[in-house]
């Protein structure tokens, strides 16, 4: 049939680039990437089909199903746990973003330690700084350090060197002038001028003329004060210094100049009394410059002392004033209303006066002055009010001291019994704890001691009375156990006990029907013997037990002529009456001469 040209002229566009004709199907590569709509999981993206690369771009580049999986783009980042800006090398992530606490170097040479990085600065604290393989090395906060031979403190200045701490005859000090001679170092003592080494270092010795005044140190008394010396004219001075070096100073030299007139000071107070004087260059002892003293009979009454609320009305400060009648007198008292007439006053109420006024007490630290129980003194007691009684601020388990507090336990497991060693003592009951100490173990709810004791493994003491499994006679899971007496298995019933688990020597089973014996027992065979034993314990022994081994088969006698018929057997230990071992009489109702017969008689 032909095809008509019409229909052939409408098929051409389908048939273009992009398209795929086949039986009554038309597919489109919409990006031109090569895969068609049926193979392509993105038919508007280029950078998507089946074999394009994965990359980091949000997209499922190679049509997986799986999005940014195994990018070839990928980053690899590590994990920085110090946070020092530097990864751990041995700890490595691939990924499109990094993911938290990683960084993109991984030269980290101790990753718990931010002080250790490359780069940092080398320090004097054992870590190896800047993951260099070397600790301590070229360290910033390094000490300078002297060779100490002589033992004196001070090292050899031409010895220096750097580190972190001074090692073994080693000093931070240097300057020592002779470091094998310990009496050589600076700052020592220079006292015998003639003495020509240099002690202190300094560069000069006990000969020199420090002062010069012209007099050598060995002369001079005081050669650090060139206005001292043998030559020198003694002054009246506040130092008491011998400036003539004729060993008298001041008062004790004659001719010392600059003396001045001192007033007697009776009561030590440092305030004189005008009536009487001496001229001097020092005053002696309980004399002084000033005169102006009102009552030198007390050290309490002078010009710099401070009014006092007294009972003897004095004027202290000599202003012509006493007590009340000055208002700067010092120790008036501030009183405060004591209400309830437990020694402690209203803070919200005082009057200040030399002289308390009736029903005021000197101190405010009642926190209720309506009543008498409750002030500074009172003892903190725990009770249902929760009242600060003794006005501390704090009131019951608030207050430390409080009294009547208890002892509460450490509930840790929550089964109503606490630990002893963990306690706290309070008012109320506080959260997790208990009255009671008396648990054993606070980690599990079931071992306490109102737990029941129970048969298990780990030989738990679950009752806390100090006995576990078989050492508690109340515990519970015990089974009963046998003795096994002849080490057969079997165990004996009339000696029998309770316990968790079987000890030598004893089994679960109570069939022996004889324990003295290994070879009697359920699982032995019952055998013919001449003692009629019933080896297999079931009750019967030898012919009463159909299953005896060593049985012999006995044939019917029945014409007792000893020769027995095989038509009629019994199989037995021992011969049943009637029975015999032979098995050949060919007729057992007729007794006949058995050797007549045979020779045919």
């Amino acid at each position: 049939m032909r095809v008509p040209l019409l229909l052939l002229l409408s098929l051409f566009p389908l048939l273009g680039c992009g398209s795929d004709v086949s039986i009554g199907k038309v597919t489109v590569d919409r990006d031109s990437d090569g895969y068609d709509e049926t193979v392509d999981c993105d038919d508007a993206q280029s950078a998507v089909n089946p074999s394009a690369p994965e990359l980091c771009d949000g997209l499922d580049n190679d049509c997986d199903g799986a999005v940014d999986d195994e990018p070839e783009d990928a980053t690899t980042f590590y994990a920085d746990a110090d946070a020092d800006g530097h990864g751990d090398p041995a700890a490595p992530t691939v990924a499109c973003e990094a993911p938290a606490d990683t960084v993109l170097s991984g030269d980290d040479c101790d990753d718990d330690q931010p002080a250790a990085f490359p780069g940092n600065d080398e320090l004097c604290d054992g870590l190896d700084n800047d993951c260099d393989g070397d600790t301590d090395e070229d360290a910033e906060d390094v000490v300078e350090v002297f060779a100490d031979g002589d033992g004196d403190g001070f090292g050899d200045s031409s010895t220096a060197a750097v580190a972190c701490a001074p090692g073994p005859g080693e000093v931070t000090q240097g300057g020592d002038c002779d470091d094998e001679d310990a009496r050589f170092y600076p700052g020592a003592e220079e006292t015998d001028c003639a003495d020509p080494n240099d002690y202190n270092c300094d560069g000069s010795s006990g000969f020199a003329d420090a002062d010069a005044d012209g007099v050598p140190a060995c002369e001079d008394c005081d050669d650090g004060d060139a206005a001292v010396n043998p030559s020198a004219t003694e002054i009246c001075d506040n130092d008491d210094t011998d400036e003539d070096c004729d060993g008298l100073a001041d008062d004790d030299d004659s001719a010392a100049s600059g003396k001045a007139k001192v007033y007697e000071d009776g009561d030590g107070d440092t305030y004189g009394d005008l009536a009487t004087s001496l001229t001097v260059c020092d005053a002696p002892s309980g004399y002084v410059t000033d005169s102006t003293d009102c009552d030198d009979s007390r050290a309490t009454v002078n010009p710099g002392a401070t009014e006092v609320c007294d009972s003897a009305n004095l004027d202290e400060d000599c202003d012509g004033k006493a007590d009340d009648a000055d208002s700067a007198a010092s120790g008036k008292t501030t009183g405060y209303a004591d209400d309830d007439g437990d020694t402690y006053g209203d803070p919200s109420t005082g009057t200040t006066a030399c002289d308390l006024p009736s029903g005021s007490v000197s101190n405010s630290a009642d926190c209720d002055d309506t009543n008498a129980a409750i002030n500074p003194a009172a003892t903190e007691v725990c009770d249902s009010a929760n009242t600060d009684e003794d006005c501390d601020g704090k009131a019951d388990d608030s207050d430390s001291s409080a009294s009547g507090k208890s002892t509460w336990y450490g509930d840790a497991d929550s089964d109503s019994y606490g630990s002893s060693s963990s306690s706290t003592s309070a008012c109320d009951q506080p959260s997790g704890y208990v009255s009671l100490s008396t648990d054993c173990d606070d980690t599990k709810a079931s071992v306490n001691p109102g737990a029941t004791e129970v048969c298990d493994s780990a030989n738990t003491d679950e009752d806390c009375d100090g006995k576990a499994d078989d050492a508690d006679s109340a515990a519970s899971g015990k089974s009963t156990a046998y003795r096994d007496a002849d080490g057969d298995t079997y165990g004996n019933a009339s000696s029998a006990t309770t316990v968790c688990d079987l000890t030598s020597g004893y089994v679960s089973n109570s069939t022996d029907c004889d324990d003295t014996k290994a070879s009697i027992n359920p699982a032995a065979t019952e055998v013919c013997d001449a003692s009629n034993t019933d080896e297999d314990c079931d009750g019967k022994a030898d012919d009463l037990d159909t299953t005896a081994s060593g049985k012999t088969t006995y044939y019917r006698d029945a014409d007792g002529d000893t020769y027995g018929s095989s038509a009629t057997t019994s199989s037995a230990c021992d011969q049943p009456s009637g029975y015999v071992t032979t098995s050949t009489d060919c007729d057992d109702t007729e007794v006949v001469d058995q050797p007549r017969r045979h020779r045919g008689l």
